[in-house]
């Protein structure tokens, strides 16, 4: 199966099964061949997998945080993709009782997360906040076809990354995930690729 071949293929990158919107069972096949990262975009629905899963599976929170759901999240997720503003970190830090991993989503041809400017004048702050583990760095892609905009997406995040000596980068979807890791990711987030019958 699909997982199983990219497992081969690219041993040193992290692959994250994107099971919203689909129930536990449905994602067992995925857990089978061996995925043990499965990444949700609603908190209540990530929770209820949660209680249904395997205890070594581990849950990537991806989608949009709101600050009311904050305090569901914490211990939750093994990692939040999508803090996109000093206000989130600080609140998922004035929350969580152990150091929370997280990525800062950078925001190059999308409408969330720092620019790379403003995170540049913003990130020894952020490091400063308690409770907070920032790993790295998360972007997606424009929703386009243009192979060079998607290419330099991605290297100007890997840029950004190297510069903040942030060691992971979340970048590459079901469409794009070959250009991301060519430049650098180290963490791909994978839904309609691996559900394709």
């Amino acid at each position: 199966m699909i997982y199983e071949e990219l497992r081969k293929k690219y041993p040193h990158v992290k692959i994250v099964a994107v099971t919203k919107n689909h129930p536990w069972p449905d994602c067992e096949f995925l857990y089978n061949a061996g995925a043990r990262d499965f990444g949700e975009n609603k908190v209540q629905e990530a929770l209820e997998k949660l209680s249904q899963a395997p205890q070594d599976a581990h849950f990537h929170f991806i989608g949009t945080l709101q600050k009311n759901k904050v305090n569901k999240v914490g211990r939750n997720f093994t990692l939040i993709h999508s803090v996109d503003s000093i206000e989130l970190a600080q609140k998922i830090a004035a929350y969580s009782p152990t150091p929370q991993p997280i990525l800062l989503q950078v925001n190059i041809h999308h409408k969330h997360g720092f620019t790379p400017d403003s995170l540049h004048q913003v990130y020894e702050m952020l490091k400063q906040l308690p409770s907070l583990e920032i790993q790295g760095l998360m972007t997606m892609a424009p929703d386009t076809d243009d192979t060079t905009l998607i290419r330099s997406t991605f290297k100007t995040l890997r840029t950004l990354g190297d510069s903040l000596q942030l060691k992971e980068l979340s970048m590459g979807m079901s469409n794009d995930y070959e250009i991301a890791i060519d430049e650098g990711a180290t963490i791909i987030r994978l839904g309609t690729l691996l559900f394709k019958k």
